[in-house]
């Protein structure tokens, strides 16, 4: 079929797939129609297995867990509020952690760009690095949403520790990233907990199991993200993952928190934010040059075809008894408006007689 052999344990999914293949070639033969399309989704299944077994193996030659007490994993993260308040607050803390580095060697340090995008999830480089390790897709979501739920309550206060935070990274590091312009704005507290935070807490979280330090813990935390992937999914039948879920928001309302999920903050780095920064300059395209050099006070008007009148030494609003005066009527000569109706007539008889004879011709 695609040149590949069976696991030794077929799953259910690719025995129920092998029984619709046979009941779809006694229907229409073997090459009828959708019986290739089938085996090709055979072939998936059988790659997809074979993979979810050999990152199984390797979760068991390193000892990841294959079961973890998810019910706990909230509460592992509220006691790990200082570590993640002082990575949010200390410029020096942040600057220097493997969290924040791996995030910008991921989108390869256009931090704007990055803010910029419309689909953060899909900007290149980004999606990879908010893995958790072999805490998987199912951990990833259950950090995240207890990371919202610590943060929540006190929303604007993070946000501007976070902006200050942001600010002075990347103006003292201003030759590693991108160039900004006037709309250009920093990561809101929504990204950072996404891209951030969480691979952040689940490095604290593995560093914590191993008994090994931070750095390491991030190194582990990378390798078994694939092992993380086939051994815990988030499934959308997933009731404990739900409940937990449902748990911190029911938290987060309790606490009185005004937003139980974040909002936007309308926060950007407008120009003179950075003109007290000597090492941050704006970019010097010409498109941006523009920008910079317009003054804001009097905004650049579109270009009138006609031309400005110059200034006289009259009043400009001087208003004549010229401009009321009627136009004369246009006055039509009868005996040429006469001519020209009566050769349009002959042209017309012209026609119509020319056809009529053509017709009779025999």
């Amino acid at each position: 079929m695609c040149g590949q052999s069976l696991p030794v344990e077929p799953s259910a999914p690719i025995l129920a797939l092998f029984n619709r293949l046979q009941t779809l070639t006694e229907q229409v033969g073997p090459t009828g129609k959708g019986v290739a399309f089938l085996n090709l989704e055979i072939c998936d299944a059988i790659t997809h297995e074979k993979s979810r077994d050999k990152h199984l193996e390797a979760g068991e030659e390193n000892n990841w867990p294959n079961t973890i007490d998810f019910s706990a994993l909230p509460q592992r993260v509220l006691d790990l509020r200082s570590n993640i308040i002082a990575l949010l607050k200390s410029p020096k803390i942040l600057g220097t952690s493997t969290s924040w580095t791996r995030f910008c060697d991921s989108i390869r340090y256009k931090i704007f760009a990055f803010c910029k995008s419309s689909s953060k999830i899909n900007f290149p480089g980004a999606f990879s690095v908010r893995c958790c390790g072999y805490y998987g897709p199912k951990g990833e979501f259950l950090i995240n949403s207890t990371l919202v739920r610590l943060l929540s309550k006190n929303e604007e206060n993070w946000s501007n520790e976070l902006y200050a935070t942001l600010n002075e990274i990347v103006s003292t590091d201003s030759d590693d990233f991108d160039r900004y312009d006037e709309n250009s704005n920093l990561l809101n507290l929504k990204d950072f907990i996404s891209f951030v935070l969480t691979p952040f807490t689940a490095a604290l979280l593995i560093s914590e199991d191993r008994g090994v330090s931070i750095e390491e813990a991030d190194t582990i935390r990378d390798t078994s993200s694939k092992f993380g992937e086939v051994a815990h999914p988030e499934n959308d039948d997933d009731t404990e993952l739900d409940e937990l879920h449902r748990a911190n928001i029911r938290a987060m309302r309790a606490a009185n928190s005004d937003n139980v999920f974040f909002t936007e903050p309308a926060r950007y780095r407008k120009k003179s934010h950075l003109a007290d920064s000597p090492s941050f300059r704006p970019s010097t395209s010409k498109d941006e040059q523009k920008v910079y050099a317009q003054d804001k006070s009097s905004p650049l008007k579109p270009k009138s075809s006609r031309p400005t009148p110059k200034r006289t030494g009259k009043a400009q609003n001087t208003i004549s008894l010229d401009d009321f005066v009627e136009p004369k009527p246009k006055v039509v000569d009868s005996s040429k408006k006469r001519k020209r109706d009566a050769k349009a007539n002959m042209s017309v008889q012209s026609s119509y007689g020319t056809r009529s004879k053509a017709k009779k011709a025999p």
